[in-house]
């Protein structure tokens, strides 16, 4: 499959000031806190500052995605390495078979040890990492059995997670602050992506792009596409 296909949302993250275009439909991001933008991975990102603050994109849709299968692929560099507590980095919650079905990506300080957090339906999914202050690629997928992948940086590092009750709600996207918790992540957003469909992971391969990251409408030829001529 090309990159393009089944992608319901495109933030690209360019602008110099007020809301997120989506580059893909109709599904802008309100612009909350007055974010500011800044140079980014390619052009620019959004800058949710240098502390733990109220910014935010966000929008309450669950961005057409009516199923399960989707993913998420952004990118994110924090202004400084986790001292305490929680950093939000991307919130989803959106109904599936008229159950709410949610997810939040955290980066957390856990005493000392800082690990991502993938929580799910109330569920936590702990991978131990040290992230520092450089761009990271995350990517999270959730399949048609809705279970949750996460990729960081073109590696798979929690599959098949636990998933808890539903959490209840409104459908609801957010970068960079999660509203149930009022916590954020402070640092630059950019190049975020949304799928109604599980991307592979030669497709990750592909956003990844071996660290440079991969804008819309990803002119250059994609990782599937490569393996798929010479095999």
């Amino acid at each position: 499959m090309a990159l393009t296909d089944n992608i319901n949302a495109y933030y690209k993250l360019d602008e110099s000031s007020g809301d997120a275009i989506d580059s893909v439909g109709s599904y802008d991001l309100t612009n909350t806190g007055s974010a500011a933008y800044a140079a980014g991975l390619i052009n620019n990102g959004v800058d949710f500052g240098t502390t733990n603050t109220t910014k935010a994109l966000s929008r309450a849709s669950n961005l057409g995605i009516t199923g399960y299968s989707a993913s998420f692929s952004t990118w994110k560099k924090l202004a400084q390495e986790i001292p305490s507590s929680y950093y939000a980095i991307i919130h989803y919650r959106n109904s599936v078979s008229s159950v709410i079905q949610y997810f939040v990506l955290f980066y957390e300080y856990n005493g000392g040890t800082p690990r991502l957090n993938l929580y799910v339906n109330g569920t936590a999914n702990y991978y131990t990492v040290t992230l520092g202050t450089t761009f990271h690629h995350f990517v999270v997928i959730r399949k048609s059995t809705g279970q949750y992948e996460l990729w960081l940086d073109n590696v798979k590092v929690i599959s098949s997670v636990t998933i808890g009750s539903d959490h209840g709600g409104a459908e609801y996207f957010s970068l960079g602050y999660n509203y149930d918790l009022n916590i954020s992540a402070p640092g630059i957003s950019d190049e975020t992506a949304v799928y109604s469909r599980e991307i592979t992971s030669d497709e990750v391969t592909s956003l990844y792009n071996s660290g440079a990251g991969l804008q819309y409408p990803f002119a250059t030829a994609n990782t599937s596409a490569f393996f798929q001529f010479f095999n």
